[in-house]
């Protein structure tokens, strides 16, 4: 005998499934290696900066290129969270932190980015803050991104217990029936022997 599914059972099993596609593909461009590039322009003064952050989870490599489109030098630094801690509040870092540092009008570097946590790829005037510096670089970081990875396994879960919920709903277990009852003016022998004599 066939049992019609209620409609909001086919939305919720829907949802379920649309969630758990889209958190397998958070979940794949959380291990899969970005890139990316754009040019900015850093305005003249002297707190004036540009920051790329980057999450890994269990370590990573980042690969960078750079050019400052006018050829005069730049400051790069590449940092710790608390090395950009120090940086955003002071301007100078000391060693604290400090993964590069390099004063260039163009180059590249390729390092490794040890342990989970966030690092910055920091581009800023190298002392010279009179004038703005135009720039263009590229990035590429190998390494899990934790933000979308978490996000990614949280929709797949939902995604799940959205599509299994309205199914054991449709099932239930089944239930022992009841004894029937006990028939009037019948009487009930527990041991097999002679009847009772009244």
């Amino acid at each position: 005998m066939g049992c019609r599914r209620p409609k909001t059972v086919k939305a919720l099993f829907i949802v379920g499934a649309i969630l758990v596609f889209i958190g397998m593909g958070f979940t794949y461009a959380a291990i899969t290696p970005w890139s990316g590039s754009e040019t900015i322009q850093i305005p003249a003064g002297e707190g004036w900066y540009y920051y790329v952050e980057i999450q890994v989870l269990g370590g990573g490599s980042l690969e960078a290129e750079w050019e400052e489109l006018a050829g005069r030098e730049i400051g790069v630094w590449v940092l710790n969270r608390d090395g950009y801690t120090i940086y955003s509040q002071f301007g100078n870092v000391g060693t604290t932190g400090v993964l590069l540092h390099n004063q260039s009008a163009a180059g590249s570097l390729n390092l490794g980015l040890p342990g989970t946590g966030s690092f910055f790829l920091i581009f800023d005037h190298g002392g010279n803050w009179s004038a703005p510096h135009g720039l263009w670089y590229a990035v590429r970081v190998a390494g899990v991104d934790p933000e979308a990875l978490g996000e990614g396994m949280a929709m797949v879960a939902i995604g799940v217990v959205l599509m299994l919920l309205p199914q054991r709903k449709l099932h239930p277990e089944p239930r022992a029936a009841p004894l029937p009852p006990r028939p009037a003016n019948v009487i009930i022998f527990d041991e097999w022997g002679n009847p009772p004599v009244r």
